[in-house]
């Protein structure tokens, strides 16, 4: 059975919880889902060092590189508008479904 586990968000929450299901073994699909286009990034330095101009940008939690390695199909930039549960289907606000 081929199982498949669908995060929507893929901010620090999102990205922590793929890492621990590749750390545990989940040898399925992960879809990692977020609405914002670039990568989950460490939003604790907004205030810190970001808005004094000591870092261009905020780091990433990830490496990109991990992101392939690891198998996490990530797709930035993506709405979901709807879930429907008892078909296991996602459709984006696009109209698409994943």
């Amino acid at each position: 059975m081929n199982e498949t586990i669908t995060i929507i968000g893929a901010g620090l929450t999102g990205t922590t919880a793929a890492r621990a299901l590749r750390a545990q073994g989940y040898a399925g699909r992960i879809h990692l889902i977020g609405d914002e286009s670039r990568q989950a990034y460490d939003r604790t330095t907004l205030s810190k060092a970001v808005l004094t101009g000591e870092q261009p940008e905020p780091p990433a939690i990830m490496d990109s590189a991990w992101y392939a390695s690891a198998h996490v199909d990530v797709q930035l930039g993506r709405r979901v508008s709807c879930l429907d549960l008892a078909n296991r289907q996602i459709q984006f606000e696009s109209g698409a479904p994943l």
